[in-house]
């Protein structure tokens, strides 16, 4: 997570509520959704080492799946994990081999990120 000390942080964003009710309830929000955010930190981490195989500490393992949107969303969730924690990515794209439709089964999903971005630093795992 990025900040540390985030009941101060919610603190401090509560104090200007009011009423007692109000700003309790609003600060058990803000204190469900930081819990949330390290149990979604906990179960990448986890994601990221399943298989004993592909685990590598030098990289990290994005699943690539779905349409053009979530391939770009993948493809730059990949840069800013290069940019901002110095760590090489590697994109797993074997859904399209083995699923390729969209939920209601009717519709192939292609991959086609690089036909749009031929220059892209897109490495896909073996």
């Amino acid at each position: 997570m990025i900040y540390k000390y985030y009941n101060k942080l919610i603190n401090k964003i509560a104090w200007f509520i009011p009423i007692k009710k109000h700003r309790d309830t609003f600060r058990e929000i803000l204190l469900d959704i930081v819990h949330t955010m390290y149990k979604i930190d906990n179960i990448n981490k986890m994601s990221n080492r399943v298989n004993s195989s592909i685990c590598n500490d030098d990289f990290v393992v994005i699943n690539c799946n779905s349409g053009l949107s979530d391939q770009l969303y993948h493809y730059f969730l990949g840069e800013y994990i290069t940019n901002n924690y110095n760590r090489k990515v590697k994109y797993d794209i074997s859904w399209f081999k083995y699923n390729g439709k969209d939920d209601n089964k009717n519709d192939s999903r292609n991959f086609c990120l690089l036909d749009m971005l031929p220059d892209a630093n897109f490495e896909v795992l073996n």
